[in-house]
C-alpha cells in the first residue's frame, strides 16, 4: 500500500496523533510491546499528550495493515483449517423471500377484496380451490379463473414497478 493509503479512513485529528515512527505501535518507551490500549499511557506520558488521543493514534496505525481473510486464526502458519473467513457470516437465503413479499404487497393491495381473499386462503392458509369455492359459494373452476387472473395482475404490477424503479424487467 502506498504511503498515506490506509485500509480504512482515519479522521484527521486521529491521524495527527498517530506516532510518526512505524515501530511505535509495537514498541513503546523503554522497549515495551503491545497494542494501543496497553501502550497508550506510557506513550502519552512520554509525549505529554492525552492518553485517549495516543490510544486512538496507535490504533490508527494498525489500519495501515489489512488482515487477510485467509490468515489462520490459531496463530500457527502451518494450520490453515480455521481462517478469519470462517468466522464471517454468509448471505441469508430468506432475504430474497422478504424482498419478494415487499414487492408483492402494493400489487396485492390493488386487487379487489374477493381476489385478495382467494390468494390469501390459497397461499397462506393452504386451502384447496375446492375449499375456497365452498367458502365463497362458487364453483372450483370459477375460483381457478379468479386466482389465475389475480396472479397475472400481481405479476404484471410487480414487473411494471421493477421496470420503473430499476429500469429492468423483473
Amino acid at each position: 500500500m502506498p504511503a498515506g493509503d490506509t485500509a480504512i479512513r482515519i479522521p484527521p485529528k486521529t491521524s495527527v496523533c498517530a506516532p510518526a515512527y512505524p515501530g511505535t505501535a509495537q514498541q513503546g518507551p523503554q522497549g515495551r510491546t503491545g497494542t494501543g490500549h496497553r501502550l497508550g499511557r506510557p506513550v502519552a506520558e512520554h509525549a505529554c499528550l492525552a492518553e485517549e488521543d495516543v490510544t486512538q493514534g496507535l490504533e490508527a496505525l494498525e489500519s495501515y495493515r489489512s488482515l487477510s481473510l485467509d490468515v489462520a486464526l490459531d496463530g500457527r502458519a502451518d494450520n490453515d483449517d480455521y481462517t478469519f473467513m470462517d468466522t464471517l457470516g454468509g448471505a441469508d437465503s430468506r432475504f430474497g423471500l422478504i424482498e419478494d413479499r415487499e414487492a408483492v404487497k402494493p400489487a396485492l393491495a390493488m386487487l379487489p377484496e374477493r381476489e385478495r381473499r382467494i390468494l390469501y386462503w390459497r397461499f397462506f392458509e393452504d386451502m384447496t380451490q375446492s375449499a375456497i369455492a365452498a367458502e365463497l359459494d362458487l364453483s372450483q373452476m370459477h375460483v381457478s379463473r379468479l386466482s389465475s387472473r389475480a396472479l397475472a395482475r400481481v405479476r404484471a404490477e410487480v414487473e411494471q414497478n421493477a421496470e420503473q424503479e430499476y429500469g429492468v424487467a423483473a
